[in-house]
């Protein structure tokens, strides 16, 4: 409270919550989401007059990894950072006793000093390739499993190597596709599909019932599509695998999103928006009612721009409710519900119950007919913030997209307040971009503007090379870039007298609209993504 970052209400149902669980104050804070455990982290290192170095921040030393194996790294929970003379820096999480203290300095034959950060970046270190490791120990015992007979292989611990290899790899999906000869497995990482493994074909059907198992999925049916959803822990983390399984040709192919169970750091501080773009959100998100609609292709970040926005909402003094298909993240204070067709739960009927539960805030996973975007539209103009996504290309697009649907002009222009378009770009890997040397040829080949160059005066723009620390693709982790559509009064009376969407833009870009081809070259210029990259997931319509 002495550092603000909780409030006395906070406290006060914690300590509430507290009286009722065996749990700490910190612990309950955390699952509550009211405090990352960066802080915690921060305010265990003044209590226990130790140092905190922030671990998002901060590359360990190679020699100082080489120290330690991995293996035991992960067992105690700490990672080596720094090796000064015959001292070895250690960060470990808010354990007072410092218990491990002599083990190590006899694994790594140095005098051990401690420093605080928080468990969860302690853990992202452990899991990702800048660990000083000789060999991939879960690639070795894959290969190790791929030489085994189908009568001797053991296909359960075989399945949770390939999920803990995709986990290591901040994999998005998993697809475990049949050949005629062969299974090859492919990751998703950053938006781009690699192949990552082959296996024996007639492995084929026993992993595809492992998986079915733990997805609780009927294991003979392989005639008909199926879905559904895995609980996985993997070093502490809980993960949530939805599956999903199609007939092909050579056997059912198996697609599984590997989503991470953690809103600690879910906020639209940490999905990399630009300044500009981060005010006018978190403005956005504070009004009272209006629809807001977040548009873009599948995978294009929407959910995860959505739950950041709920973060900004005061759940405990607003009644938010939601129905998604499915729960993605758990929120604490917020009531969320999942569509169930089979017993007639849908987005319609989901929309009509919540109107008689006293909401302040809806979300709607998707607005993907008429009957939803109308209640949806209604629920907004009736005193309730109602938020959304709709599949568009781009933010201008979503009131053609309105009125396909039937939604009457005014209804539309007296709803919306605003449509966030998105796409995620791939971010430079920091340790081997290269500068390029000819920006002038860039800034004129990509159509850059004016008025981004005058802002941008000293700029040196990056390519991408590969090395590997990102297994040789020149990029590691993503960013947003996005379009906001601020829904004005002239905008209104656009939508209202049927203007077409190429007005609308001129008009928004004339009160200093962004697109996203704008927000992409900002952040080729910031030296975040290359042009390449932006233009990957982004057309310029101006040239054609």
């Amino acid at each position: 409270m002495e550092k603000s970052y909780i409030t006395q209400e906070q406290y006060n149902i914690a300590l509430k919550i507290s009286e009722t669980s065996h749990y700490s104050i910190d612990d309950i804070l955390l699952a509550c989401g009211f405090i990352t455990a960066k802080e915690v982290a921060i305010v265990q290192s003044i209590n226990m007059n130790t140092q905190y170095v922030d671990l998002s921040k901060f590359i360990p030393h190679k020699e100082a990894l080489s120290l330690l194996p991995r293996k035991k790294a992960i067992e105690l929970t700490l990672l080596p950072i720094m090796l000064q003379n015959d001292k070895l820096v250690v960060a470990i999480d808010a354990r007072e006793d410092f218990k491990h203290q002599y083990m190590l300095e006899n694994i790594t034959g140095c005098k051990i000093t401690f420093v605080l950060s928080s468990k969860q970046d302690i853990l992202n270190h452990l899991m990702n390739n800048e660990y000083f490791t000789q060999d991939d120990e879960i690639l070795e015992k894959i290969n190790e499993l791929k030489k085994q007979s189908l009568k001797n292989i053991d296909i359960v611990h075989l399945v949770d190597l390939l999920i803990e290899d995709a986990i290591e790899d901040n994999v998005s999906d998993i697809h475990i596709s049949p050949e005629k000869e062969i299974i090859n497995i492919f990751f998703r990482i950053d938006g781009v599909l690699i192949h990552y493994h082959s296996l024996p074909k007639e492995f084929h059907t026993q992993i595809v019932s492992r998986i079915k198992i733990l997805a609780k999925l009927d294991i003979s049916q392989t005639q008909l599509p199926q879905d559904g959803q895995i609980e996985y822990n993997y070093l502490y983390n809980d993960y949530r695998l939805r599956i999903s399984s199609i007939v092909t040709e050579y056997g059912e192919n198996i697609v599984m999103r590997l989503l991470k169970n953690n809103i600690a750091n879910l906020s639209l501080n940490s999905i990399g928006l630009s300044k500009n773009n981060k005010t006018i959100l978190k403005k956005l998100f504070k009004q009272p009612n209006g629809l807001i609609l977040i548009t873009g292709p599948t995978g294009s970040g929407k959910t995860t721009t959505l739950y950041s926005a709920l973060k900004e909402i005061d759940s405990l003094s607003k009644n938010v409710l939601t129905v998604e298909d499915p729960i993605e993240y758990q929120i604490p204070f917020i009531k969320q519900t999942q569509i169930n067709t089979q017993v007639g739960y849908n987005f319609i009927t989901a929309l009509r119950a919540f109107m008689r539960q006293d909401p302040d805030v809806i979300l709607v996973g998707e607005i993907r007919d008429k009957e939803t975007a109308e209640i949806a539209s209604r629920a907004s103009i009736t005193g309730h913030l109602v938020l959304s996504t709709l599949h568009t290309n781009d933010a201008v697009g979503a009131i053609a997209r309105l009125r396909d649907l039937d939604i009457p002009n005014y209804l539309i222009g007296s709803s919306t307040i605003a449509v966030i378009a998105q796409r995620l770009v791939r971010k430079l890997c920091t340790h081997c971009k290269s500068p390029i040397k000819d920006t002038q040829h860039q800034l004129k080949k990509y159509n850059v503007h004016k008025k981004i160059l005058e802002a941008y005066k000293d700029i040196t723009i990056y390519e991408a090379k590969g090395c590997n620390k990102c297994k040789d693709s020149g990029y590691s982790s993503r960013t947003v870039i996005l379009e906001i559509l601020q829904v004005d009064k002239q905008i209104e009376e656009f939508i209202t007298e049927s203007k077409s969407s190429l007005e609308i833009l001129k008009y928004a870009k004339s009160k200093g609209m962004i697109d996203m081809l704008d927000d992409g070259h900002i952040k080729v210029l910031e030296g975040i993504t290359s042009f390449e990259e932006v233009s990957r997931v982004v057309v310029d319509r101006e040239i054609f």
